[in-house]
């Protein structure tokens, strides 16, 4: 997630479409730690 972040903030990826193509695998995930870093780089939760 952390590095995730790190690209976004750097203009790599988009961080919530990444989060979307997280959702769809068998990832497991704490949607408030997802919300909390798309609201820290900028994006919308």
């Amino acid at each position: 997630m952390g590095l995730l972040a790190r690209a976004a903030q750097r203009g790599i990826l988009d961080l919530a479409d990444a989060f979307d193509k997280l959702k769809r695998t068998n990832f497991r995930y704490r949607q408030e730690v997802m919300d909390a870093l798309l609201k820290e780089v900028g994006g919308s939760a």
